[in-house]
């Protein structure tokens, strides 16, 4: 079955058994998934929604703000929709009328928006899934191609308003991005730099403070998915479906970028900022 169909098929099933008339339906959680592009994100995702009590909405969908020149017959989501969310208070009224016990959002481009994610809808909390600088810049040139650096710096040089990669960047991290960047940079160092940026925002924005927000380091999620989901779903507000859920998850890209070569001031912002998120990290897990 082409997997399209049988996503849909499955989401027409949850929304029927959801909507139940006999369930005695509490409002339901709703548990944004943001940080850095190609993190494991996707993965996790994907995990969530084999839980039939879980519905999920992808990067462009039904939450979204129409695409520009959108075809609305399209069965292609990305002509349908834009990447960017529609305003928080039409977001909040969307979920409202989902009938899932938990409902999961990974609007990515929006992680540096997480605090008005939080005071505009009460009953959400965020994860922050955070991955190892070298691996998640090997991922990004291999899926994105080289010229990936050049998209998501270039709007930070330019401070361009209008571009997600822009927001909220702090003016320190903004002149790290000037003094590297070059069209013609390392893409890895490029995709390195940008890693920092967006992982940068989750202490800029004080969200290691936020009891609502957890972060999720990837290595320990692949290493022992049961573990590190069993702790989300506390963080969620719902049971744990049981150990099935995890399967499928698994270790196998840990470490693919170790051999990268990094610039030395990039090398070592990254790997500062990489132990701080591991401790922040720890430090949650000591809490729960």
């Amino acid at each position: 079955m082409d997997e399209r169909i049988r996503r849909r098929a499955w989401g027409l099933a949850k929304e029927t058994r959801n909507r139940f008339p006999g369930r005695g339906r509490l409002p339901s959680r709703v548990l944004f998934v943001l940080g850095c592009q190609r993190s494991g994100t996707t993965i996790l995702v994907d995990t969530l929604d084999k839980d039939w009590r879980v519905k999920s909405f992808g990067e462009f969908s039904g939450v979204n703000r129409p695409a520009a020149g959108r075809r609305p017959w399209s069965v292609r989501s990305q002509s349908r929709y834009s990447i960017r969310l529609k305003p928080l208070d039409e977001v909040a009224e969307k979920l409202e009328r989902c009938p899932h016990p938990l409902v999961v959002l990974k609007p990515l481009v929006e992680s540096q928006k997480a605090p008005s994610i939080l005071r505009a809808i009460d009953r959400a909390v965020c994860v922050w899934v955070f991955r190892h600088y070298r691996d998640v810049a090997r991922s990004n040139v291999k899926l994105f191609t080289p010229e990936v650096s050049r998209y998501n710096l270039e709007p930070i040089v330019r401070e361009q308003s209008d571009s997600w990669r822009a927001e909220l960047v702090p003016e320190d991290v903004r002149e790290l991005v000037r003094r590297h960047y070059s069209p013609d940079m390392n893409p890895f160092d490029g995709a390195a730099l940008f890693w920092f940026a967006r992982n940068r925002l989750f202490f800029d924005l004080e969200l290691a403070r936020e009891e609502r927000v957890m972060p999720l380091k990837y290595e320990d999620l692949v290493a022992d998915p049961e573990l590190s989901l069993r702790r989300l779903y506390r963080h969620a507000g719902i049971a744990f479906p049981g150990p099935r859920i995890a399967e499928g998850i698994h270790p196998s890209s840990v470490g693919l970028g170790r051999e990268l070569e990094l610039s030395p001031e990039i090398e070592r912002a990254c790997g500062m900022l990489w132990s701080e998120l591991s401790e922040a990290y720890e430090s949650r897990l000591v809490l729960t």
